[in-house]
């Protein structure tokens, strides 16, 4: 999806296809909540993330079409509830009708004992295989090392995780391109989110073409109504 190569309107479904609206900012409203569902249908979003607070009213908002997804973050940002409590967390959202979770790893569970990390995400992940649920493990790259990265993407999809996410958006750095190309290995059998301080059509369509799968972006709105602006 080269910026230079965009031909017809159907690219800019596409790219809506591909955008995962996130509404998790620390002072969102539930208006703020409303607005992005409408928002989402009118342009063909893929999801709306939200936090729990907020599914029943985004499930109620989407209810009656199959094209946008209500989407949830569960142990959101840190990631350091217990195993117990992320999957309390995550019946409790199912139960409430959302489609896809978007689940923190626990780093400190990574980095001291990485045997448990990989047992606690695949409780996780098949928890979300029974419930019917898309799964997408954050591992907040900003704070990993490059083996730390190459653990946590094994951790994935040894998992059989849907998702491998890059960030939340409250570390100290976003979606990086390199992080996309290297968790987007054909040989790996896994989808990438890329997410956390995309904001541009630009940087969008980079993650795009290295690989990432979707985008979960604050900006979607902003972002698809660029595109169609390059379209005249």
């Amino acid at each position: 999806m080269e910026l230079d190569k965009v031909e017809n309107t159907i690219i800019v479904d596409e790219l809506a296809g591909k955008l995962d609206y996130s509404k998790l900012s620390l002072n969102v409203t539930t208006e703020d909540v409303l607005t992005a569902c409408e928002e989402a249908l009118e342009y063909g979003f893929a999801n709306v993330t939200v936090y729990p607070y907020w599914v029943c009213e985004c499930v109620m908002a989407l209810h009656g079409q199959d094209l946008t997804k209500v989407g949830c973050v569960i142990g959101f940002p840190h990631g350091k509830t217990t195993l117990e409590v992320k999957k309390d967390e995550i019946s409790m959202v199912a139960d409430f009708g959302v489609d896809e979770v978007d689940i923190v790893l626990n780093q400190a569970l990574l980095k001291e004992y990485p045997d448990m990390s990989f047992h606690e995400v695949s409780d996780l992940v098949k928890h979300c295989k029974q419930k019917g649920l898309v799964s997408k493990i954050i591992v907040e790259t900003c704070f990993l090392s490059e083996a730390e990265k190459e653990l946590a993407l094994e951790i994935c999809v040894n998992s059989e995780a849907d998702y491998i996410k890059t960030s939340t958006g409250f570390g100290s750095e976003g979606a990086l391109l390199a992080d996309v190309q290297f968790f987007a290995n054909p040989d790996k059998n896994i989808k990438v989110k890329a997410s956390g301080g995309i904001k541009t059509l630009a940087h969008t369509c980079q993650l795009i073409n290295a690989g990432a799968d979707r985008i979960g972006t604050s900006a979607a709105v902003s972002i698809v109504g660029s595109f169609k602006g390059r379209l005249g």
